[in-house]
């Protein structure tokens, strides 16, 4: 026996009336895309035709845009002590050259450990799975051969059908070969990143955390993984970008203005997100780095000397030359007395 369907009913806004017989009705919809992804043309048409074949025909134009910017969260402003740490980025780059540091539009997963504030730092490694996955070995198509004992795994989205192209698989072959968390890149073009969900269970329970970078910034990465070790820190995003129509890109640009003085400057943390029918919304963090902080001071301590005791010598004693030279200079010292 089928089960139960919840339907809706309203007044009809097609009617075909005749004065004579019966009229039916056919209806036939034309989809035309857009210029981008969530802008597209229905055209829906209807014919009526009596039961002695006239026909009447009409059409609506459905017509669908996205004009309307993307949502964006950023980090607060904020003053530091010039001996204070800049804040870290969701996927800091610990070990390798800065070009590629800064702030990417990062994905995370409906499942997994959350990403804290608190950084996980280890070694990204990609995985090998020999040449399974139409000849990609990082894919993890196969089972992954690599010890990844205590390391951050780097798996591309690409090169299998489900089960095994699922995010959940990949991270649960990862979690088996001892990895304590996971980098995906992500498959589609450009610097768009998705939610990561689960597909209908049952699942394994995956315990370590997750994070989605895009392809651009993926194959960057992937790159910099080939020509030697690469340290890293992931933490939880600190800037989201959220539509409701397409995905959301975002690009970040840092400008730097000294201060009164070499220790005291701004930063200006500008980030754009983008949706593929190119609305855009920027917002910006400053950070006020300041040095209020007095020199600490150590000096002699107080003594009492008979007329005959000498004077306390200084650092650098003048012994022959004119008194007017003679005083107190601040002198450096060394850690080492010769190389």
């Amino acid at each position: 026996m089928a089960g139960p369907v919840n339907v809706s009913l309203s007044a009809p806004t097609v009617i075909a009336d005749d004065a004579c017989s019966f009229a039916s009705i056919t209806h036939q919809q034309t989809f035309t895309p857009g210029s981008c992804p969530s802008s597209y043309t229905l055209v829906n048409t209807w014919t009526a035709t009596d039961q002695c074949g006239n026909a009447t025909t009409k059409s609506q134009t459905i017509t669908v845009v996205d004009t309307t910017a993307p949502t964006l969260t950023v980090p607060a402003n904020i003053t530091l002590q010039c001996t204070d740490p800049l804040p870290l980025m969701p996927l800091n780059i610990n070990s390798s050259p800065n070009f590629i540091d800064g702030t990417y539009n990062v994905g995370t997963a409906v499942f997994g450990a959350p990403l804290t504030a608190t950084p996980l730092t280890a070694d990204a490694v990609l995985v090998n799975d020999g040449t399974g996955g139409a000849g990609n070995p990082y894919d993890a198509c196969e089972s992954i051969m690599n010890d990844l004992t205590g390391k951050i795994a780097v798996i591309e989205r690409s090169g299998c059908t489900p089960p095994a192209s699922y995010f959940v698989t990949k991270a649960n072959k990862a979690q088996l070969a001892g990895a304590v968390g996971v980098i995906f890149i992500f498959n589609q073009p450009g610097n768009q990143v998705v939610t990561m969900g689960l597909p209908a269970g049952p699942n394994p329970t995956i315990t370590i955390p997750l994070m989605l970078v895009s392809n651009d910034y993926g194959n960057i990465l992937k790159a910099e993984l080939l020509a030697g070790p690469v340290n890293v820190s992931l933490s939880a995003p600190t800037v989201i970008a959220e539509d409701a129509c397409s995905f959301a890109s975002i690009t970040h640009q840092q400008t730097f203005t000294p201060g009164s003085c070499p220790s005291s400057y701004t930063l200006v943390n500008t980030w754009t997100a983008t949706d593929q029918c190119g609305n855009a919304t920027t917002k910006s963090q400053t950070i006020t780095v300041v040095d209020t902080t007095a020199p600490t001071l150590t000096v002699p301590a107080n003594i009492t000397l008979q007329c005959t005791d000498p004077l306390p010598l200084m650092p650098l004693n003048i012994n022959s030359s004119p008194n007017f030279i003679d005083g107190t200079y601040n002198v450096g010292t060394a850690v080492l007395a010769h190389r």
